[in-house]
């Protein structure tokens, strides 16, 4: 969700322990925070040292307030405006990569649902991919429901904006990375696929998954293996499971 204030445009994040997270990591991001009037002392207590040491304006205002900022969502009783998230540049990122530590990216092909992607980001955290690659357009941007799902894990996973998604792979191939796609009519299971080198996972769309263009410059296409009748598997829940096994095979801890 995004407001403008003063002719500037930020972007709303809501619940206490975002908030807290972004004012540990990247304070400097966070222009204002609201509590609701009835939030108590022992619920501030960790929140006003970060405001008052960084001189970040903090304003008691009521529900209707609340409500008028983020609508019908668990906020707890806590807003923030932050400016809008810096995004990395892929060729910055790339010239201070150790090849050698065999690293991986998550590259997302029209991500569009926030709660998919901050599913998406929780995952990439917690298994030690060194970034998530996103497109300019047709992909969903950072907003305070990506930081809720994220459950802070955007403070510790670089993400990575790009203009064009298919050129994009081209030029990690040219690096030195394999790239694999995820995709139902894939070649082979993701168990049985070598990942013990640079890797870049791709994960498509909600409704389409991969566009046919992506499709191409992948060198190969893995499936989840799965019981005959059942769905294919929401794409958060799937990019989890081929990082993590990523993370068993490359064992990193």
């Amino acid at each position: 969700m995004k407001s403008k204030s003063s002719k500037h445009q930020f972007i709303i994040i809501f619940g206490k322990n975002p908030i807290e997270e972004i004012l540990m990591n990247r304070p400097e991001l966070v222009v204002r925070v609201y509590a609701k009037d009835t939030v108590g002392e022992i619920e501030l207590a960790t929140l006003l040292p970060f405001l008052k040491k960084r001189k970040i304006p903090f304003v008691k205002v009521p529900e209707k307030k609340i409500q008028q900022l983020v609508g019908d969502v668990s906020h707890q009783g806590f807003v923030a405006e932050i400016k809008e998230f810096p995004m990395l540049d892929l060729y910055e990122v790339l010239e201070t990569l150790d090849m050698d530590a065999n690293p991986a990216f998550l590259v997302l092909d029209e991500i569009q649902d926030p709660h998919n992607y901050g599913a998406i980001i929780r995952s990439a955290a917690a298994s030690g991919v060194s970034g998530i690659i996103v497109a300019k357009m047709n992909q969903a941007s950072i907003t305070g429901t990506v930081f809720k799902t994220s459950a802070g894990a955007l403070m510790q996973v670089p993400v990575i904006q790009v203009s064009n998604i298919s050129n994009t792979l081209e030029r990690l191939k040219e690096k030195g990375f394999w790239i694999a796609g995820l995709a139902g009519e894939g070649d082979v299971s993701y168990w049985d696929q070598d990942f013990k080198g640079p890797m870049a996972f791709v994960v498509g769309n909600e409704g389409r998954g991969l566009r046919d263009l992506t499709k191409r410059r992948c060198d190969y296409l893995l499936r989840i293996p799965m019981e005959e009748g059942v769905e294919s598997l929401n794409a958060s829940v799937s990019a989890a499971l081929v990082m993590y096994e990523w993370k068993r095979q490359t064992r990193k801890k």
